[in-house]
């Protein structure tokens, strides 16, 4: 059998490759039919440049829907329950805040909230180190131990610090 290597395209190829196109096959396909036809010598790539010169396109193939990830699969299996909504209550020193509002508060003053609706905050003396005073402080620092031990703690440092500060007073004086 005897090839012709022709790099001139008839209209009567041109024909069949549209037509071809038309039903769905690949350009693989096409090249394969048209050089058996035509005893041609057409590679895949020639024809995808003659349908692209033709302006021919080719009808979207039908895709199968992509299967799911191995990580996605792991994470559809396991579904974390919901979490427990639960009434948020502000835990608080056993001292007597100041209640001031936003407005009122000075660059010293504990920012630390009290109310459900308008808030107030303790205003008392903070730390350097804080925006709270030692006693909030202790208690936004608090994991699991009961209210009553951090408050106890915290005020028996407070009255040391409060020692410490009268001493380095007198002290000075």
């Amino acid at each position: 059998m005897e090839v012709h290597v022709n790099s001139v395209w008839t209209d009567a190829q041109a024909d069949v490759l549209i037509r071809m196109l038309a039903t769905g096959r690949s350009y693989a396909e096409i090249a394969v039919a048209l050089n058996q036809q035509f005893n041609t010598n057409y590679s895949r790539n020639a024809v995808c440049g003659k349908g692209f010169r033709l302006r021919v396109k080719a009808p979207p193939k039908m895709k199968a829907p992509p299967k799911p990830r191995k990580r996605d699969r792991e994470r559809i299996q396991t579904v974390k329950p919901a979490p427990r909504v639960e009434e948020i209550r502000l835990r608080c020193a056993e001292i007597e805040p100041r209640h001031l509002t936003l407005e009122q508060l000075e660059p010293r003053d504990c920012r630390y909230p009290f109310g459900d609706g308008p808030f107030t905050f303790c205003g008392r003396l903070n730390d350097e180190v804080s925006s709270y005073c030692p006693e909030h402080a202790w208690l936004s620092k608090m994991n699991a131990r009961s209210n009553t031990e951090a408050v106890t703690e915290a005020r028996a440092r407070w009255m040391r610090r409060l020692n410490f500060r009268k001493t380095l007073l007198e002290v000075r004086a």
